[in-house]
């Protein structure tokens, strides 16, 4: 398995849930911006919550070093696994090239604990 190492993401996040219908509305040019939309509903991650929208937050993002190859697997378990042991919650966002772990702003130590003890290298800034 290849080595993992977890970047903090500077800034505190939003998760807003949005209409599946609703306007996506435009990136203020944060540092990260997420939106999936689906039959169901919209989901924006950002640096503000959105107006109209239920929100979670705020979270801290952390996210893992370089390209990840698509034949990879349990890269996502091997970062889940220590926060499930540890009681922290999760929000997992991936993209082509990488995968985001969000974890509350309060459980943003612990997690990055965790992620230490289970030998997973992890910057936090």
């Amino acid at each position: 398995m290849q080595e993992i190492e977890l970047l903090h993401v500077p800034g505190e996040y939003y998760v807003s849930r949005l209409d599946s219908r609703a306007e996506v509305p435009e990136s203020n040019g944060e540092l990260f911006w997420s939106v999936t939309r689906t039959g169901d509903e919209v989901s924006v991650v950002s640096a503000r919550a959105l107006p109209d929208a239920r929100v979670e937050g705020p979270w801290v993002i952390f996210r893992v070093a370089g390209t990840l190859d698509f034949t990879l697997t349990g890269v996502l378990h091997r970062l889940v696994g220590p926060c499930a042991e540890a009681d922290i919650s999760i929000f997992a966002i991936s993209t082509f090239d990488t995968d985001y772990i969000l974890v509350r702003t309060g459980d943003g130590d612990r997690a990055v604990a965790a992620w230490r003890d289970s030998g997973i290298p992890t910057s936090r800034t």
